[in-house]
């Protein structure tokens, strides 16, 4: 056989190989991914449940309580069912991923989605390089990612850095299409000779309480400090990248009769403060405001300097659902 015969067969399986791993990819169950997979699971079973999903990083894991939430809004005469879909490190494109997920299961009574306003994440870290990573790493988010390493003026990184990072992109994209490290097992489930694994159940509706703790002195001057510089931030234009990918989900939660609303906790960033986002009609609830909201801003309710401690939740979700409850009110 010739080697031109050889090249073209090889070339051929290889093909062949990738397109039957992608196309298995899109059957096989949500994978088991912490907590991740134990919300999406609990959704899966409750789509007749939630009319309101809160979605997004640590800011939403540990700081809004459903239970809390859902009894403030009944006292004023809404009912919703709320569900926090937070997770620790979940910003875009990884929340943009779930958000679609989410989408997909086709949630029979959803109303609203609240979604954590940040920015796309520009690194990569610890256990995002393992199953974490890799699971949001279809091509859609992917090249998010890729396209914000490579333009993003953001975080000023030498081009070997950036090449870098976009090449962890990419693996983790194949990983994903090969179901590299985890196909055995995610073929096996889908076919039924394995019994999938039960997730533990989720409690509170999905809110995870962090700890309670006393700050150092160093973390109270750190505070501080930062409570200083958030004063001076100013609005700036919204990246375009970031403003392409909040209009298109917009859009898709839209379609599936839901109404989003972007919320900026009371963090430090300072980046979700834009000159020219959002649009009419998109609605944005920003509590990055030490003046306006200074119960978010007490140290002592922090268990550290970004994140509030359950008594700073209890603050969080009251001013939240009285927010809320006012833009219904409005609305009418």
């Amino acid at each position: 056989m010739s080697p031109f015969r050889i090249f073209r067969n090889l070339a051929a399986f290889l093909v062949g190989l990738v397109l039957t791993c992608v196309v298995l990819s899109q059957f096989v169950p949500f994978p088991r991914v912490s907590n991740l997979w134990r919300k999406y699971l609990h959704m899966q079973d409750h789509l007749d449940k939630y009319s309101l999903i809160y979605i997004g990083s640590s800011r939403v894991f540990h700081e809004f309580i459903p239970g809390q939430f859902d009894q403030a809004l009944a006292k004023r005469g809404h009912k919703e069912n709320s569900f926090n879909f937070g997770q620790d490190g979940m910003w875009p494109p990884e929340s943009l991923y779930m958000i679609r997920q989410i989408l997909d299961l086709h949630p029979k009574k959803l109303k609203w989605v609240l979604i954590d306003l940040m920015q796309i994440k520009p690194f990569l870290e610890g256990n995002e390089t393992s199953l974490r990573g890799m699971y949001w790493h279809d091509w859609q988010h992917t090249w998010i990612a890729l396209q914000h390493v490579m333009a993003s003026p953001d975080v000023p990184r030498p081009l070997s850095e950036r090449l870098d990072q976009s090449l962890t992109h990419l693996l983790l994209w194949t990983q994903r299409s090969l179901n590299a490290g985890s196909g055995s097992q995610r073929f096996q489930v889908a076919m039924k000779l394995e019994r999938e694994k039960k997730a533990d159940p989720v409690e509170d509706d999905g809110w995870e309480a962090g700890p309670i703790r006393q700050l150092s002195q160093k973390d109270i001057d750190a505070f501080n400090n930062e409570l200083v510089r958030l004063k001076t931030i100013q609005p700036k234009p919204i990246p375009p990248l970031l403003r392409d990918s909040l209009d298109s989900v917009t859009k898709e939660i839209r379609a599936a009769g839901a109404e989003p609303i972007f919320v900026v906790a009371s963090g430090f960033y300072g980046r979700e403060r834009f000159t020219d986002w959002p649009p009419p009609g998109v609605t944005v609830f920003a509590f990055d405001d030490p003046e306006k909201y200074p119960e978010l801003y007490n140290y002592e309710h922090r268990f550290d300097v970004h994140h509030l401690d359950p008594r700073g939740a209890v603050d969080y979700t009251r001013i939240l659902a009285d927010r809320f409850a006012k833009f219904l009110e409005e609305k009418k």
